[in-house]
């Protein structure tokens, strides 16, 4: 499986010979180069990079996701990589034919379910007080979440994330300056792309939702399995924050290469057995087309693993300066 996340923050022009991607580096005055095989994401975060239409075509071809991010590191393009299931065009108007319905309704529940969840012994793991109203609410949480437990998880959760930092009181989204919350979104982009290459290697349609359902949204149904992943990033900032003084720190190459590694070799639990990220978001997604086939069938979804690898096993991401 192609592993690679590769991050191109600085000018460049990238293309491709014999399955090799080139990557030229202007102020280097260097090429690096990686093979496509190993690549799962292209993430270009500088407008100053130039690419080949081959190489779009190339990495496209090897099922690589390609993701233009602004100034703010939140995508505003993704290029969705080759569909290679050839049996899945029946999916998406399975899909269609279950919006709004008690089987979609029952699946929004399960996904916010296990992200509450998720939220709740994040807080208990870094000692922060309420997790276990966290976790009581979870157990409440109905059909379609017609209570709107995330609204009320979410706020509970994230007053108790922020008294750790100095530099924001508030997650932001748009338009962040703080480092925590940049590097949150850089994070959530990460786990965006992972999440957008399972469902177009499936061929799933990304606009029919279950949880987010605008119009004007092409990618819904990856906004809503980013969902039960989620805690994967916030575990991974609370890391690499703690008992550090923020106000004096700078999103730098050296932070995005760190929440890049921590990411792609965390572990999760699914059906009490350990899977990194990319193969657990895989077997999500897979459970999902299987409960398209069986409505009834419960969705596979994950649960926080043990994360800390033994540093022989990590897989060294590379960011192209």
């Amino acid at each position: 499986m192609n592993e690679y996340i590769i991050d191109i923050q600085n000018p460049c022009k990238i293309n491709i010979k014999n399955g090799v991607l080139h990557i030229h580096l202007y102020k280097q005055d260097a090429i690096q180069k990686v093979a496509i095989i190993d690549i799962a994401v292209l993430i270009i975060s500088n407008k100053e990079v130039t690419i080949t239409s081959l190489a779009i075509a190339e990495l496209s071809n090897s099922s690589v996701i390609i993701i233009f991010t602004d100034k703010n590191l939140l995508p505003v393009s993704i290029c969705s990589g080759k569909v290679v299931n050839t049996n899945g065009s029946y999916r998406p108007f399975l899909q269609a034919k279950y919006i709004d319905t008690t089987y979609s309704q029952n699946w929004h529940k399960q996904l916010i379910q296990s992200k509450v969840t998720s939220q709740a012994f994040i807080l208990d793991i870094f000692a922060c007080k309420d997790s276990f109203k966290l976790l009581n609410l979870s157990k409440k949480v109905k059909e379609a979440d017609s209570s709107n437990i995330e609204a009320q998880a979410s706020r509970i959760f994230w007053s108790n994330f922020f008294t750790n930092y100095e530099t924001t009181t508030k997650r932001v989204k748009q338009g962040a300056t703080d480092i925590i919350n940049i590097s949150l979104n850089y994070g959530y982009t990460i786990i965006r792309a992972m999440v957008a290459r399972a469902i177009f290697s499936y061929s799933l349609h990304s606009g029919f939702g279950i949880i987010h359902i605008r119009k004007d949204n092409p990618y819904n149904l990856v906004e809503d399995f980013i969902e039960p992943f989620r805690f994967i990033c916030e575990q991974t900032i609370f890391r690499i924050f703690d008992k550090k003084d923020t106000k004096n720190l700078i999103f730098d190459k050296y932070i995005k290469q760190e929440i890049i590694n921590t990411v792609l070799n965390a572990t999760v639990k699914i059906q009490d057995k350990d899977y990194r990220i990319l193969s657990a978001i895989d077997k999500v997604i897979v459970s999902f087309c299987q409960s398209l086939e069986t409505p009834n069938k419960k969705l596979l979804l994950p649960f926080i693993s043990d994360n800390r690898q033994k540093q022989s096993e990590n897989i060294e991401q590379k960011i192209y300066v």
